[in-house]
């Protein structure tokens, strides 16, 4: 596991094991996750998104009973990935931690309950793999603007080349949220 500078995000490096037929890991245990990375969530829904290059998944977040720890790879291409601290009580409030994952490192990114999070593709295309510990609830859900000056996201994509996903027109700046 990598460090990151905000509680709540872990970064997990899967161990792989190669031969001259093969190159395989477990990239998910639970009894790894828990013991090892003492990473409690038990994940209930994998999402597996592909998305064309400058699109935006994000940001976004649910609120009360639905509010979702994230674990994201990529498993095509390249994604670089965002996730915002909303708990008001945390040291790292507003702040964001941002990483670039692809199919070629293989890394993974662990948010606990508490973060919105978005993503995009830096590739033609890519294939991301999204893991929540809870189910979808579309009338909790909140959006954040990806280009919101208070954050100052830098996507490493031209922002007139960005295109939102459907729901963006839903999304408010960052003071005018709900924070947790």
């Amino acid at each position: 596991m990598l460090a990151s500078h905000i509680d709540g995000i872990k970064i997990i490096k899967p161990i792989f094991s190669t031969s001259e037929f093969s190159n395989a890991s477990d990239v998910y245990s639970e009894n790894i996750f828990s013991q090892d990375l003492e990473i409690n969530d038990r994940f209930i829904i994998d999402h597996q998104v592909i998305i064309k290059r400058g699109v935006i998944r994000g940001i976004y977040y649910q609120l009360e009973k639905d509010v979702q720890s994230y674990l994201i790879r990529c498993l095509k291409g390249v994604t670089f990935c965002v996730f915002v601290d909303l708990r008001i009580d945390s040291d790292t409030y507003g702040e964001y931690f941002s990483m670039r994952i692809s199919d070629v490192d293989q890394l993974q990114v662990y948010a606990c309950e508490g973060f919105a999070m978005g993503f995009i593709s830096l590739s033609d295309v890519a294939t991301v793999l999204l893991k929540t510990n809870k189910e979808w609830n579309s009338d909790n859900c909140r959006y954040i603007i990806h280009d919101d000056p208070e954050l100052d996201i830098d996507w490493f994509i031209p922002n007139d080349e960005i295109k939102p996903s459907d729901k963006y027109g839903e999304a408010k700046p960052f003071d005018d949220v709900e924070k947790f």
